[in-house]
């Protein structure tokens, strides 16, 4: 009889992939982990997962012919800003249309769908956008992914959308920003950090907990999730120091004007997380609850 699985997730060689398969686990929730050509680095209790070209919709039909899940969290796309304006239609297809098609087939065949987004929609020049904001996106990575979040709806009005900004321990093949920061602090080396970026990040941990948390709810439509702070780049860098008992005065206060950026990058990409604490019923964590949660991954004693 084949397996039944609480959760199919797609990207699942990839940095928010494996942390959702390792919450999935420690949930004792059973995950189909749908891979492209990376392997596994952690599989849990699975068998390796499934080796899938997205774009081939009757390979991803097949997955859902053959496999019983209840929901399908898509996490697989294109994340490189510089790339995504370097080639605007490959955005388009990794953002947009597998997305679409992935919610179409979800809603053909009954099973919720995650589609992640991103907090990069705005042009920066306000503070902690709501959900119900209008989104005004200034490169082609963030508005792919408003194509991407239009056409899900579009093909399946419950599905759920999950913008954020994550960070956590990362892969042989991707590092991520806390290793950058690790690794310059370990060996004494200058950071810079932007003075003038704002964000609200969130752990990848406790993101992958808030989208399991919200699909047992049965939530659908768009929610912000990410910590409950709004941070520069540089408060990040320094409450990073603190936590893991670095040196502050290693950092660099620098301006993203100072890096020279291929794509443009919204100043303040902070948001307003008040609606996704109401429906779980606490509010969203702060940076030291992020960091305790992957304390572990770079600090084990």
């Amino acid at each position: 009889m084949p397996k039944t699985y609480q959760y199919a997730v797609t990207g699942a060689s990839g940095l928010l992939g494996q942390g959702i398969l390792r919450s999935c686990a420690q949930a004792g929730d059973a995950v189909l982990a749908i891979r492209h050509n990376r392997p596994l680095q952690f599989l849990g209790d699975g068998d390796g997962g499934i080796a899938c070209e997205l774009n081939d919709e009757d390979a991803v039909r097949s997955i859902f012919e053959n496999h019983t899940f209840d929901a399908l969290i898509h996490t697989a796309g294109l994340t490189n800003v510089d790339q995504c304006e370097d080639d605007p239609d490959l955005a388009k297809a990794l953002n947009c249309d597998i997305g679409v098609t992935l919610a179409r087939l979800c809603a053909e065949y009954g099973r919720k769908f995650v589609f992640i987004s991103t907090d990069h929609l705005y042009d920066g020049t306000k503070p902690l956008r709501a959900e119900g904001d209008p989104v005004s996106p200034i490169n082609m990575y963030a508005k792919s992914k408003v194509m991407g979040e239009d056409g899900v709806l579009k093909a399946n009005p419950d599905a759920l959308i999950i913008r954020t900004n994550f960070f956590g321990k990362g892969l042989p093949w991707r590092s991520s920003l806390t290793d950058w920061l690790h690794d310059k602090f370990s060996n004494g080396q200058r950071v810079p950090a932007f003075i003038d970026s704002y964000f609200s990040p969130i752990s990848i941990p406790l993101l992958a907990g808030a989208i399991q948390a919200l699909c047992s709810k049965g939530a659908s439509g768009i929610f912000n999730v990410g910590g409950r702070e709004r941070l520069s780049k540089y408060e990040f860098a320094c409450s990073y120091a603190d936590f893991f008992g670095f040196e502050r005065a290693l950092i660099d206060k620098t301006k993203m004007a100072d890096i020279g950026l291929k794509a443009p990058r919204p100043a303040d990409m902070s948001m307003d997380v008040s609606k996704v604490g109401e429906v779980l019923g606490e509010p969203m964590p702060d940076i030291r609850d992020s960091f305790l949660s992957i304390k572990n991954d770079y600090d084990p004693n």
